[in-house]
């Protein structure tokens, strides 16, 4: 068999895995909560589930969003105006379109803050277990 068809051969292989060898899980994780946050040039915040340390939270439109974790509802996220702005301590960016994975092991039911500097998005909140 030519080389150029082993690569396709197993990629086929791949995608033709029976039913029963796929696992259900969302980029990465068996979810176990999941939730949304409107986010707009107000900080607001959701309390995220104690049922899994790994959360992931994808920002659903083209507007930047920065957010913050805390352990109480008072938990607040910064705006940053400008493209070079200094850093802010504990408030962190998602670009529009993108995601991040965040490691929540060692807060017991803590609370997820989020801001735009202009306009609104909405941030979609997956929490769970890291597949292997």
């Amino acid at each position: 068999m030519k080389r150029w068809l082993i690569a396709p051969l197993a990629m086929g292989a791949l995608l033709c895995a029976s039913d029963s060898d796929a696992q259900v899980g969302v980029a990465g994780i068996s979810p176990c909560a999941g939730g949304t946050l409107a986010v707009t040039s107000t900080s607001s915040n959701v309390q995220l589930s104690n049922c899994g340390p790994v959360v992931i939270v994808y920002n659903t439109t083209s507007q930047e969003a920065f957010y913050a974790l805390g352990n109480t509802s008072s938990t607040t996220a910064t705006a940053q105006s400008s493209s070079t702005a200094a850093p802010i301590a504990g408030t962190y960016s998602i670009p529009g379109g993108l995601y991040v994975v965040l490691n929540v092991n060692n807060q017991t039911a803590p609370f997820l803050a989020a801001i735009t500097s202009t306009s609104t998005t909405t941030l979609r909140i997956v929490q769970g277990y890291a597949n292997p």
